[in-house]
């Protein structure tokens, strides 16, 4: 159940990047990341807050204190992320015009894990 509820919080996450890109129109995904990195810290549920947001090199990153999780759980959700992301029209468009990989890095219980989406697997 807690894997369950670890993945749900990751997909809001997922819609607050894309509720960031689309609240403005055609919005670039380095505005959707200051925009986000604005709001921080957020509250994700789940356990989890939102602590930075950034752009490093081809990478957008947004960071994650998950203090109550395995790395393990973060590592699996990959999957999941791919097709909420999917979902949204607008983010796909985003993240393949701006050639940047979203990669969302998770301070877990048990250390660091991250989990990257390049626009090529959209």
């Amino acid at each position: 159940m807690k894997k369950v509820a670890s993945i749900f919080a990751m997909l809001l996450m997922v819609l607050t990047l894309s509720v960031s890109v689309n609240s403005c129109g055609s919005l670039t995904m380095s505005a959707a990341i200051a925009k986000l990195k604005s709001e921080c810290p957020k509250d994700m549920g789940g356990g989890m807050t939102m602590t930075n947001a950034e752009i490093v090199g081809d990478n957008a990153i947004v960071t994650i204190s998950a203090p109550d999780l395995p790395s393990a759980v973060i590592e699996s959700a990959k999957p999941n992320l791919v097709q909420a992301l999917k979902s949204d029209s607008d983010m796909v468009e985003t993240m393949k015009s701006s050639g940047k990989t979203l990669t969302y890095r998770f301070e877990c219980s048990d250390g660091t894990a991250e989990v990257s989406v390049s626009p090529s697997d959209l």
